[in-house]
């Protein structure tokens, strides 16, 4: 059925609070300030939605769209759209939310995104010239949600099962490579409980052909590198905050010196905010303590060939999705109980920022003092070992740092779509 906007203007009108004394709202069309935080098609929105002027700086907008998303149980996404009045709206803040299954295409994907931001962005509408041309039509109405009452019966019982194989092979004629990846998973997730079961592998062989010289006879070098893992999470949600879990793992690596090591350690989480609120923000402690045990392929610098060790771990961490940028800090303390001078402290951080109009900065970086390195082989390592990271090294500190500037100026409309030569395209 079809629906003229003017009785809707008129609903909208009684829900949307007063506009600001000072400010008029726009007199033509709408400006807004996508802001998307998640896989979003900027070109469908705008093909789509050209009853709106997109603008490039929030200073700019009438409304600020945030979209920011979270992965649900069975493999789809839940979409959070945050619609912020600016200017004449200041007074007007609400969110929608769609979620896509794991099923849906692309083409699904993004019209379904799109339809629900038509919905949201109403409210602004039906305050400008735009809202007298505007029609609203309602589709039939669709089959009840899995597991609400009424509705379908899920035969798989929330179980997604995933499996990925890939292989690439490439040479020259001195020198050739091979690599092969496994992954294979298993998850269940639930308003109650979260199980995640995962297995992966990778192997990675390379061959160099070093060509004699006077002074040294032509010799090849080949290395070798793989690992195996099997994880496994199950995790039961207590409240709207407290959650408890355990964790599990079995793994073997050459870089890390493990012919076989495992891991198993419960644990409990608490969030400052309510999970619902995780797409926009997060303050999280978590504290867990279990037992690691470990066959070393090669004898380490401490004289063991096998070991078992009590180890427990802290985390913290924040993190905010704002309309000004988004930001995250967290700090994760290990340490072996056996010998507490065993250790291991992280501290990390990032913040992309809009700093001004057309000015943004993005800062990210992390830095570990390391006491923990039980894996480091007696005999060291070769250059060889060293040159082509065969070998995990003894170290007593990590770091990475990265900073970005970046600053846009010109027209403040961003609503022409024009994909023709678009740069990364192989014919």
């Amino acid at each position: 059925m079809h629906i003229r906007l003017r009785s809707f203007v008129f609903l909208a009108a009684l829900a949307t609070p007063a506009f600001a004394q000072d400010v008029a709202p726009p007199p033509g069309r709408l400006r807004v300030f996508l802001d998307c935080r998640s896989d979003c098609d900027f070109d469908y929105i705008r093909r789509e939605m050209d009853f709106v002027d997109y603008v490039r700086d929030r200073a700019d907008a009438d409304a600020h769209i945030l979209v920011t998303s979270r992965q649900t149980g069975p493999g789809g996404r839940e979409y959070t759209l945050n619609l912020i009045g600016l200017r004449a709206f200041s007074a007007v803040n609400d969110t929608v939310q769609y979620v896509s299954s794991q099923e849906d295409t692309e083409e699904i994907r993004r019209r379904g995104l799109v339809s629900v931001l038509k919905v949201g962005l109403m409210r602004f509408i039906a305050a400008t010239p735009m809202a007298a041309r505007m029609n609203i039509e309602l589709s039939e109405e669709e089959d009840r949600p899995v597991g609400a009452a009424g509705g379908p019966r899920d035969p798989w019982n929330f179980w997604v099962f995933r499996v990925g194989v890939d292989g690439s092979l490439n040479g020259e004629s001195q020198q050739d490579s091979r690599d092969f990846s496994l992954e294979m998973s298993a998850n269940r997730t639930t308003e109650n409980w979260k199980i995640d079961i995962g297995l992966d592998g990778s192997y990675e062989d390379q061959t160099f052909e070093i060509e004699a010289d006077e002074e040294e006879p032509a010799q090849t070098i080949f290395s070798l590198r793989r690992s195996y893992e099997l994880d496994l999470l199950a995790v039961k949600s207590l409240n709207a905050r407290w959650s408890t879990g355990i964790e599990a793992s079995i793994q073997s690596s050459t870089f890390g010196n493990q012919e076989l090591s495992w891991r198993l350690a419960p644990a409990i989480e608490y969030n400052v905010f309510p999970w619902s609120e995780s797409s926009r923000r997060s303050f999280i402690f978590r504290y867990g303590v279990g037992m690691t045990g470990f066959n070393w392929k090669e004898v380490t610098v401490f004289g063991r060939t096998e070991e078992t060790r009590p180890r427990h771990a802290f985390s913290a961490g924040y993190a905010t999705n704002q309309e000004w940028g988004e930001s995250s800090v967290s700090v994760d303390l290990s340490q072996y109980l056996h010998d507490t001078s065993k250790n291991r402290i992280e501290f990390s951080g990032n913040v992309e920022v809009r700093v001004l109009r057309g000015l943004s900065l993005d800062v990210n970086g992390s830095y570990a003092r390391v006491h923990d390195q039980l894996s480091i082989p007696a005999r060291g390592a070769t250059p060889e070992e060293i040159l082509l990271r065969l070998r995990q090294l003894r170290t007593s500190y990590e770091f990475d740092v990265g900073i970005g500037v970046s600053y846009r100026f010109g027209s403040i409309f961003n609503n022409v779509v024009n994909p023709r030569f678009r740069r990364g395209f192989r014919g």
